[in-house]
Formats: C-alpha cells, sequence, structure tokens
C-alpha cells in the first residue's frame, strides 16, 4: 500500500488530503469459475437447433430453438424447462432464423437471405413478411436483430465456391434486402464463414455483435490460401481474429489481428457485467487439416483491456466438449441470473463467477497551519460550485490534526475539501 500526500490552499490555513491507493496491492479477476449441471437434464430434447446467437428473449429469460425443417422448442431459463411448440405452413429449406423482440416472434428466411417469414412465439402458422427469392451465395452467414436499426440483419456468408464480408438488412416496411455493406475482397474484416460453432455473439443491451475467427482469405476465393495461415485441408484460412461491429456508429473494431489468436476455436458469448467473452469448450487449429483435436476448457476476453484469449480454471460439473461434438453448442446470458447458460448434448449448464474481491480508492483530509482554539468547518464539493457541510464544527486542538472519517472516490478530481473558520 503506498500513501500519496497532496497539499491544497484552503481559503483559511493549510490542509492536505491522504489518499490510501491500491498501488502494490491488486484486486484479482475472479480464479474461480463454477459450472453447474442443471438438475432433471440428462439430454437434450429431440430436434433441438440452435445456429444463431440472436435467439433468445432477454427481458423474458426465453431461448427459442428452431431446426431447418421446423420443429419448434422454446426453454424457459427460470423454470428448466423444454416446451415444443406446434408450426404449420413450413415454408421450405429455411436458413437462418432470429427474434424480433420489436414483434415478439421469430423471424426466418428462406436458402440463406431469401424471403422472410415469421411465426408467433407460442406457435402456430409461418406467415410471409416480405422479400422475394433467394440467395445460394449466403449459407452459413450470421443472422441477427439489429436494435438501432430494428431490423433483421446477415453478415458474411458462403456459396457458389466463395466466401463474402457484405452485410443486409431487412425491416418490415422494406420491399426486398437492403445492403448495408458491399462484398470487398481484402477489405477488413475478410470474407468468411461463420459455420454454425458459435462463433458470434451479441452484446445486446449495449446493441454490438461479436464475431471470433472462422475460415475465409483475402479474396473470398475458394481455394485460395494466403501466406503464414493454417488452412482447413486447402480450401480456406483459419482467420484467427476477433472483431466487434458496433450498431450505433455502424462501424467495425478489430479486437484480435489476423492470424494471431491463440490456435483454439469454439463457441463464444458475451457477459455484460464485466464486459468479457467466454469461449467454452473448442478445438485445435492444425496446420493443414480440419480440426480433429477438440479441447474441454474456459477462456476469456476482457473487452478493451485483453490482447488474446486467456485460459481460465474452471470448477464444478464442468461440460465435457466430448458431448459437444457433431453438435452445435451455444451458449446465452441469463440476464436476471447474471450468469452463462450453456447447451450441448449432455443437457444445460449454468457457469456462475466465484466470490470476486475489489479495492476501494479512498481519501482522508488532514489539516496543518491551524489556529489552535479557533473553530474550523469542512465542506465538501462535488463540482467546486456547490459546498456541503462535512459533519459538524470542530475545535482546533493542535497546529495539525487529521480528519477522523474516510471519503470513497471512485474517480479522481471528482472530491474536493476546503477548510473554513466557523463562528
Amino acid at each position: 500500500m503506498k500513501t500519496i500526500m497532496k497539499t491544497i490552499k484552503a481559503f483559511f490555513g493549510i490542509f492536505t488530503i491522504t489518499a490510501a491507493l491500491a498501488v502494490s496491492a491488486q484486486a484479482q479477476p475472479a480464479s474461480s469459475f463454477v459450472w453447474t449441471k442443471l438438475a432433471s437434464l440428462t439430454n437434450l430434447p429431440s430436434g433441438w437447433s440452435i445456429y444463431q446467437p440472436g435467439m433468445i428473449d432477454v427481458n423474458r429469460g426465453i431461448i427459442y430453438s428452431l431446426s431447418n425443417d421446423g420443429i419448434f422448442w422454446k426453454y424457459d431459463i427460470q423454470s428448466n424447462l423444454f416446451t415444443q411448440l406446434p408450426v404449420t405452413g413450413w415454408p421450405g429449406v429455411v436458413g437462418q432464423k432470429i427474434y424480433n423482440p420489436d414483434e415478439n416472434t421469430i423471424w426466418l428466411t428462406l436458402n440463406g437471405r431469401g424471403q422472410v417469414y415469421r411465426l408467433p412465439v407460442t406457435g402456430g402458422a409461418v406467415t410471409l413478411v416480405g422479400a422475394s427469392g433467394a440467395s445460394t451465395a449466403d449459407y452459413s452467414n450470421v443472422g441477427f436483430w439489429n436494435s438501432v436499426t430494428h431490423k433483421f440483419s446477415t453478415v458474411f456468408g458462403y456459396g457458389l465456391g466463395a466466401v463474402r464480408n457484405w452485410r443486409w438488412e431487412f425491416g418490415t416496411n422494406d420491399s426486398d434486402w437492403v445492403q448495408i455493406e458491399a462484398n470487398t475482397p481484402g477489405r477488413a474484416p475478410w470474407q468468411r464463414v461463420i459455420d454454425g460453432n458459435g462463433t458470434a455473439t451479441l452484446d445486446i443491451g449495449g446493441q454490438r455483435l461479436f464475431v471470433y475467427g472462422e475460415m475465409g482469405n483475402s479474396t473470398g476465393n475458394q481455394g485460395q490460401l494466403d501466406a503464414g495461415f493454417s488452412n482447413n485441408g486447402n480450401q480456406f484460412d483459419w482467420l484467427k481474429d476477433l472483431w466487434e461491429l458496433d450498431f450505433k456508429s455502424n462501424t467495425w473494431t478489430n479486437l484480435i489481428p489476423l492470424n494471431t489468436s491463440i490456435p483454439i476455436a469454439g463457441g463464444i458469448v458475451y457477459f455484460p457485467p464485466k464486459n468479457i467473452l467466454f469461449m467454452v469448450n473448442g478445438y485445435q487449429i492444425p496446420a493443414n487439416a480440419n480440426p480433429s483435436v477438440y479441447v474441454t476448457g474456459l477462456w476469456t476476453f476482457n473487452v478493451g483491456q485483453s490482447t488474446n484469449w486467456t485460459q481460465v480454471v474452471a470448477t464444478g460439473d464442468v461440460p465435457n466438449v466430448a458431448d459437444e461434438v457433431g453438435f452445435t453448442a451455444n451458449s446465452f446470458y441469463d440476464q436476471n441470473n447474471q450468469r452463462i447458460i450453456h447447451f450441448n448434448n449432455a443437457g444445460v449448464y449454468a457457469l456462475n463467477l466465484g466470490p470476486q474481491i475489489g479495492l476501494l480508492k479512498a481519501v482522508k483530509p488532514s489539516f496543518s497551519y491551524l489556529a489552535v482554539g479557533t473553530n474550523y468547518q469542512l465542506q465538501v464539493s462535488g463540482d467546486l460550485n456547490t459546498w456541503t457541510n462535512q459533519g459538524s464544527a470542530f475545535t482546533a486542538t493542535n497546529s495539525s490534526m487529521v480528519y477522523p472519517q474516510y471519503f470513497d472516490v471512485a474517480n479522481w478530481n471528482q472530491l474536493f475539501f476546503r477548510l473554513q473558520v466557523s463562528p
């Protein structure tokens, strides 16, 4: 612990502020994360399938699953119960599905990015919203609800022997999909496929999308490999990067540069209370092949601070990566309980943070050159304009005194003191 003395001239006399700062002592981030397998669930129901990060009603605590052939489930986080819902009028080969919070419905598209349909969250008939045709160049893209534009959005995609980095949106007042960003080879972020492995996640409250790695290259053309990159069997590069799309500014920010992340790929999920990303389990990225070595583990990335993923220790009912092979594992943030909900073939798991330690910055005023026998009043201000008496006036019994009370300050230069002679 290190002490810093700051001298300030007051209206009457001089006093100093003794600030106790945690310099040598540091509050460490959570060193323990605890997994719990939720009771009474030994596996997932037949047909459970989630490929997109936006299939959650955060406020009501409901996660939805809709398979490509129309099997519809909802999972209630609070009750830990699955309920299958009816579907009629299934339109055909469906690509992306998202939860639309404005309507409280599910929106889905045909063949990657085609006609848009809606489905009530209670189940029922699928009805047409709009758009026309179908795109065979948007398979394995990311679909999400943009809460700023209030539209169904998609980004990236694969088809016709190439990957892309374009972005599209569709809203209830649009006659067709509107292109927001063009497909531009070599533009960051590079063209890629998001192949249903949970490598995209939403910060719903902060209105952001995070995308981690997956496969692509600088030109978009299948079979073209960039020097220095691992590849998945001479088809595409393993990109090993991390990006953030801010819906408010409509801009991309690179968080991990191309080809520099740890050689692990896996599903990610955003945890708002700590502004961090979790990567739950994954697979090792080899030099020139598709992954074959799966890894059970937990990694964190502190947004705005980290430069790469850091593996952390997790205890409890750790979900085994073997239960995720051949399954699109997905994780979601449970807002009501501030935890992560994770699905795999063996059931549903909850990840909670262990005990946390924090340090508070505090100041304690001390006074010098006081006149013995004189009454003084300590005053406090947050802006140097409005001053408030702190406690009762006191009589100086010595030329130097220490005020008996500490003051917590979350940020420096936001708390000011002065001492005045009191009648």
